[in-house]
């Protein structure tokens, strides 16, 4: 049956006790919801396809302009400045194995001289990934640089949380590369497109934390 399924993993658990209250349309944290239609949450995070500018939007994002909603959500994040939910997916699997992750460096605008060193990239150019061990608000922070040592962005924080579990030699083997550059006026959030490619045998997204609380949920962990 095609539709759509919301239901919250077990990390929301802990969540709660750190103050974090359940969604006002998915109230009860047992519970699996189930729609024909995509939740009013997350297709408010869309841009509607009357929009002059969505072409240029989903471009941005590396997608097609025929595409879906949720891989609109996956790419762009489903961010807003009223809340600090986000959406992400988990990697992609190619048919040799390969898992790939396509994500938007953060934290452009905070980083000086950033857009411009951005400007001078081009698809295919590696990035390299530096740990930010000083970073006041997470320790596991992984900024994003040229060869040359211009910070260009951070990546996502479930992501740097997620490479933060690996042994040092597989974070080494992280391949970060540039998909696209957004110049302006494309906002910053989406100046620079990444893929990402993961090591082998280094999961993302797996651990205990990502299964549903819900026995008859669907599990999409990686």
């Amino acid at each position: 049956a095609s539709g759509y399924e919301f239901s919250y993993i077990r990390a929301a658990r802990s969540a709660v006790d750190q103050g974090f209250a359940p969604l006002v349309a998915f109230p009860d944290l047992e519970a699996v919801y189930r729609s024909r239609e995509l939740p009013a949450l997350f297709q408010n995070r869309v841009m509607p396809t009357s929009r002059p500018e969505y072409p240029s939007f989903v471009r941005e994002l590396g997608l097609e302009v025929d595409t879906t909603p949720m891989d609109i959500l996956a790419r762009s994040g489903g961010l807003r400045r009223t809340d600090e939910l986000e959406v992400f997916a988990p990697p992609h699997v190619s048919s040799d194995g390969t898992r790939t992750m396509h994500v938007l460096a953060r934290a452009v605008r905070h980083i000086p001289h950033a857009e411009e060193a951005i400007a001078g990239l081009s698809a295919g150019t590696q990035l390299l990934v530096a740990a930010d061990y000083q970073n006041d608000k997470a320790a596991h922070a992984r900024l994003l640089r040229t060869a040359d040592a211009r910070l260009v962005g951070y990546l996502p924080d479930y992501l740097a949380a997620e490479v933060e579990k690996w042994p040092l030699s597989a974070q080494k083997e992280l391949r970060v590369v540039v998909d696209r550059v957004n110049l302006p006026p494309a906002p910053t959030s989406q100046r620079l497109l990444c893929r990402v490619e993961l090591p082998a045998g280094c999961n993302v997204l797996s651990g205990e934390e990502y299964l549903p609380i819900a026995a008859d949920a669907t599990r999409v962990a990686a």
